[in-house]
């Protein structure tokens, strides 16, 4: 097995856990869709009273999403697969001067997911259809918004179930074309760099934004003035050090694994 797929062995429950190595990601600093998604990976878990496929995804956003009460749908060329959310846990993290709300849960690769599967025969039919579709489309649903993944988007996700099917269930399936690994599966160092970008831009805005804001208070102006100079010269600054940073550091930025 590659090291595309990592393995876990629990010998008190007797259960295997196989797990995509390079999840996907779905959110940037400047990625305003209304659904973020901090990562989206497939894992097989496997004890000898039940097997199942199951596609891991963690919401990051600024508000609730409520994930648990929405759904994943796939448009395979005619056929339309959905698969409800299981929320696992919830969390409120602080970075810097915000706050994300997370949610972390799955999506049980199965028509019925109350329903306790003793082999993977569903899940590899499931996944295999997928992998074969020709034209794909995808959607996450949330309680109060959805987001349609662009073509470039779903290519990331169909060449990632690919990988896993190939990996996991039969290792003479979708070899062609998958020798740069990923179609552009991002690697947990291109992730990193990406987060590192997005920190030191945010960094420094809010200098640029504590720096017109005292001048203009210096300059006597009122409250909607004081925020409203702040904001646009910010936002000027902003972009046009963004242009700047990411010419400069993208030679650097790590490559996907070959």
């Amino acid at each position: 097995m590659s090291q595309l797929i990592k393995v876990a062995f629990d010998e008190f429950e007797n259960k295997t856990t196989k797990s995509h190595a390079n999840a996907l990601s779905f959110q940037g600093f400047f990625d305003f869709e209304v659904v973020q998604i901090h990562s989206m990976s497939l894992r097989q878990v496997k004890t000898s009273q039940f097997q199942s496929v199951l596609l891991d995804v963690n919401f990051r956003n600024s508000d609730w999403r409520f994930a648990r009460n929405g759904k994943i749908s796939f448009i395979c060329d005619q056929d339309v697969l959905h698969f409800p959310f299981t929320e696992t846990s919830t969390d409120v993290l602080r970075e810097g001067d915000h706050s994300y709300c997370w949610e972390y849960g799955y999506y049980k690769m199965t028509a019925n997911p109350k329903a306790i599967s003793v082999d993977d025969s569903e899940a590899r039919a499931i996944l295999q259809k997928i992998c074969d579709a020709k034209e794909l489309k995808i959607r996450i649903r949330t309680d109060s918004s959805s987001r349609d993944f662009k073509p470039e988007e779903c290519g990331k996700i169909q060449t990632h179930f690919r990988e896993f099917y190939r990996e996991v269930f039969d290792e003479t399936k979708y070899t062609g074309g998958l020798a740069n690994s990923s179609l552009t599966s991002e690697s947990p160092a291109v992730i990193a760099w990406k987060k590192h970008l997005g920190r030191k831009i945010l960094l420094f805005w809010n200098w640029v934004g504590w720096i017109i804001g005292s001048a203009a208070g210096d300059f006597g102006k009122g409250p909607q003035d004081f925020f409203m100079t702040a904001w646009m010269l910010g936002i000027v600054f902003f972009f046009i050090y963004r242009k700047i940073w990411i010419t400069r550091f993208s030679k650097n930025a790590p490559s996907a694994p070959r």
